[in-house]
């Protein structure tokens, strides 16, 4: 139909290939520009990592206050002249006033001046509140008035001064509070039960360097082993 010349031809097979390469830029240019405008800001973290987050969150503020509330707390056995002896759970720094006020307080008949109320307690002791001697001529000490709470009255009423100490847990400032023991024998008690393992009976404590049967008879009704 056309009749165009060698030379046309090349002309225009040059032009359609301008074309063609036109095109194909302004096709990449527009996807280009298209990946710009649509491209997201800053990312977030997906759904899984905030979660993650959260939940790291959770257990930065959760379960270390767990362990510190397991960490401060001591558990202790009230028995003697209180209106209800039992095991009791406080927090750590409490003291023996603090126990005895948990426990109902003191029952009829109590002696508190013979116990100090200021001491603070240790896990796993013993605090025992003793009763009144009768007054009667030549009465001996009361019987406890049926408050003993499943501990025995210490023979020795002046020594009622000091909580029973378990010596298989206490530490040096719980064994030097018993009388006669300085911080040597506490030290002494302590390697002692680290070489040998817990004291199965009271008893045992003579076996400690130091400590001789005369001693051991002015502690034995101020000490345990459990």
């Amino acid at each position: 139909m056309f009749d165009l010349s060698r030379r046309q031809r090349l002309v225009m097979v040059v032009l359609l290939v301008m074309f063609g390469v036109g095109g194909v830029v302004l096709v990449a240019r527009q996807m280009t520009l298209g990946d710009v405008v649509v491209a997201p800001g800053p990312s977030e973290p997906a759904g899984g990592e905030r979660a993650e987050a959260a939940e790291r969150d959770g257990a930065g503020k959760g379960e270390p206050a767990t362990d510190v509330q397991a960490k401060s707390a001591v558990t202790v056995h009230v028995c003697g002249a209180v209106a209800s002896p039992g095991v009791y759970t406080l927090p750590s720094g409490s003291r023996v006033a603090d126990a005895v006020r948990l426990a109902g307080g003191l029952a009829a008949g109590a002696w508190p001046e013979q116990v100090n109320m200021a001491k603070v307690l240790s896990d796993s002791s013993q605090v025992y509140i003793p009763t009144r001697p009768k007054t009667e001529p030549g009465a001996g000490p009361g019987p406890g008035s049926g408050f003993e709470g499943a501990c025995a009255e210490p023979s020795r009423m002046a020594e009622a001064v000091y909580s029973r100490v378990n010596i298989n847990t206490a530490g040096l400032a719980e064994l030097e509070s018993l009388p006669g023991i300085g911080p040597t024998l506490a030290r002494r008690i302590i390697d002692y039960r680290g070489a040998n393992g817990r004291f199965e009976n009271p008893e045992q404590l003579t076996d400690v360097p130091g400590i001789g049967q005369a001693k051991f008879e002015a502690l034995k009704d101020l000490i345990t082993v459990y």
